[in-house]
């Protein structure tokens, strides 16, 4: 008879070697571990050309690289940039359609443009953070903002200012003028959808002025079209280093444009963090980082949790600018 601890211990072995040689148990493949497997769909809310549109086909191209598929860069422009972000917000929560948009999500939202803003989306990242400039036609004779707004003080409602209606350059405005102790009606606000067609207005000499920054203003100032009358950033910029910042010309107001990532609202975290793995290596290409900061844009990469974070300050940024147009 075989005593008990021997007996046991054959058992033992008997079920250590059938259970090596019994078949793995499959483990379910994870949303995010073939993703992606085909071309994912970015969607930029506005026309061809604009700021907006150039970082983030340069991010693009760098980003298909590591995914292994394609970007495919999508322009839907219109509503104050709400018609490409509610394509997004609409899509399915798979990966495959992605916003790259910025601040005017809360704009938008603020302005009664749309009902939705930043908690409709999964945020995935910021990427580039932009100061803005106040702009004027070259043969303009203000040689500053403050020379600007003086003279819109003598004569009220007779300068004209173009903004895109509920987007950042509309509350830009609005901080501008709240900052310099002006009423909001002091200039005469003409609405245009997008920088692209405001730009062409001021060159037009049909508007006076207008927000633009380093990278959908220089080279028209380059060629003598346009002239940069303030920065709205704390301290000068090295693409502008002759161009004052708002504040040496006493008005205590900065302002960027910061512009990220979102997915659809239910996208799985797995393939949010994926996604935001992806931007934080392109964002830390010197390529990318030279192309970008050529641009006269700062590149300000944060991930999904710290972005949250971000929006959630944005959001009551832009509520406090909101309350000043009521007034």
């Amino acid at each position: 008879m075989i005593p008990v601890k021997k007996a046991f211990a054959i058992l033992l072995l008997c079920v250590l070697v059938l259970a090596g040689n019994a078949p793995a148990v499959p483990v379910e493949a994870g949303p995010a571990d073939n993703y992606p497997d085909r071309a994912i769909k970015l969607v930029i809310p506005y026309a061809p050309g604009g700021a907006t549109d150039i970082i983030y086909r340069i991010v693009a191209e760098y980003a298909q690289q590591e995914l292994g598929q394609p970007i495919a860069v999508v322009n839907m422009g219109g509503a104050s940039g709400t018609i490409g972000s509610r394509n997004v917000k609409d899509s399915a929560p798979d990966g495959y359609t992605v916003l790259g948009s910025h601040d005017v999500i809360a704009t938008a939202f603020y302005s009664q443009v749309v009902d939705y803003a930043f908690d409709a989306f999964e945020p995935v990242c910021l990427l580039t953070s932009t100061p803005n400039i106040a702009t004027t036609h070259a043969k303009e004779p203000w040689n500053n903002i403050a020379e600007l707004l003086k003279d819109a003080a003598k004569r009220p409602g007779e300068i004209v200012w173009s903004v895109t209606l509920g987007s950042t350059d509309h509350f830009f405005l609005m901080g501008l003028l709240n900052s310099a102790g002006l009423p909001i009606d002091v200039l005469r606000i003409a609405g245009y959808d997008g920088t692209g067609p405001q730009i062409t207005a001021l060159l037009g000499r049909h508007t006076n002025g207008c927000m633009t920054n380093v990278t959908s203003g220089l080279s028209y100032v380059k060629s003598g079209d346009l002239k940069f009358l303030g920065v709205a950033h704390p301290s000068r910029m090295p693409q502008i280093p002759d161009v004052p910042t708002l504040r040496e010309l006493g008005i205590p107001f900065d302002h960027g444009t910061n512009r990220g990532v979102f997915l659809p609202k239910g996208t799985p975290k797995e393939i949010v963090d994926k996604l935001a793995g992806v931007f934080e290596k392109v964002m830390q290409h010197p390529d990318v980082i030279k192309k970008i900061g050529d641009l006269g844009t700062m590149v300000n990469y944060i991930g999904p949790e710290e972005y949250k974070v971000f929006l959630d300050e944005t959001m009551k940024l832009y509520g406090e600018l909101s309350k000043i147009a009521e007034q």
